[in-house]
């Protein structure tokens, strides 16, 4: 084998290897930690949105609220979080965190449609609350 053989295969290898560690993992949902609730609606996973509504607690208070640990998100792009059928539970901008529940921010104001109302968050971590 020559050494341009070598190099090119090489190169080969090193862009197959770039290209898998730039694929971010699926966008995931879950509410299963303390004080976590929502219900997801769909996951656009070429979109990067998540369609969630809040849950109803029968016998523990209304769906006024959603809490949810998204994982797997695109670090370098935007991920839309569409909230609705619940008004009183979508305020003028999401409140999230990105190290686990340390320090909390607000996101830019959602957009409005009829019940619903679109966040666009830009993540820059695989995961947050």
């Amino acid at each position: 084998m020559t050494i341009p053989t070598i190099a090119a295969r090489l190169l080969f290898l090193g862009l197959c290897l770039s290209s898998v560690s730039s694929v971010s993992g699926e966008i995931t949902v879950s509410t299963d930690f303390p004080g976590g609730s929502g219900e997801v609606v769909s996951i656009d996973q070429a979109e990067a949105t998540i369609v969630l509504n809040p849950t109803d607690h029968p016998g523990k208070g209304w769906r006024c609220w959603w809490y949810v640990k998204l994982a797997g998100l695109p670090l370098d792009g935007p991920v839309t979080l569409d909230v609705g059928e619940a008004p009183w539970a979508t305020p003028d901008r999401a409140t999230f965190s990105r190290d686990g529940g340390k320090t909390w921010q607000h996101s830019e104001p959602g957009k409005r449609e009829g019940k619903r109302i679109r966040y666009s968050l830009k993540p820059g971590v695989e995961s947050m609350l």
